[in-house]
């Protein structure tokens, strides 16, 4: 192989090196803003589920309570 030949081949791998660079950039890039994107449209359909979970009502608690009269009859 002779010097010109070497020189070609590293400048050949530096530039592919760079595009395999610039196109790994673009890719995330495209990648995360489709993912920010999804995510948002999933976030804002389901605001009508968050909202449909609350349950508004009122509730009794029914569990026996010890009496206070009880409690100083136990003591002695």
């Amino acid at each position: 192989m002779t010097l010109l030949q070497r020189l070609v081949a590293g400048l050949l791998a530096i530039v592919f090196l760079l595009a395999v660079l610039v196109f790994a950039t673009f890719a995330l890039g495209v990648l995360l803003a489709v993912g920010v994107i999804t995510w948002g449209r999933l976030w804002w359909r389901s605001r009508s589920l968050r909202k449909a979970n609350v349950i508004e009502g009122e509730y009794r608690d029914e569990t026996a309570l010890e009496r206070l009269e009880d409690r100083e009859q136990q003591r002695l």
